[in-house]
């Protein structure tokens, strides 16, 4: 909802945010892994920055079906 001073209340808010993000702990809730580990059980030629780095292996991005294409089958069963 706008207010009849919209710039005062932005300002306020800004003064606020300032405030808090500063006096804020940083506190570690989660760790980001951006590597998965993957089977190579039946499956070849996945991602890998340690040996085949051809691009970034965390699956939900977009580069997923270029992951497929890669892939090469095993002989498993």
């Amino acid at each position: 909802a706008y207010t009849a001073d919209e710039a005062k209340v932005r300002e306020l808010e800004r003064a606020a945010m300032d405030i808090w993000l500063q006096d804020l702990p940083d506190v570690q809730l989660v760790q980001f892994y951006n590597r998965t580990g993957n089977n190579q059980h039946y499956w070849t030629n996945w991602p890998s920055t340690a040996t085949d780095p051809y691009m970034n292996g965390i699956h939900p991005h977009t580069g997923f079906p270029y992951i497929l294409m890669n892939l090469e089958p095993t002989d498993a069963p």
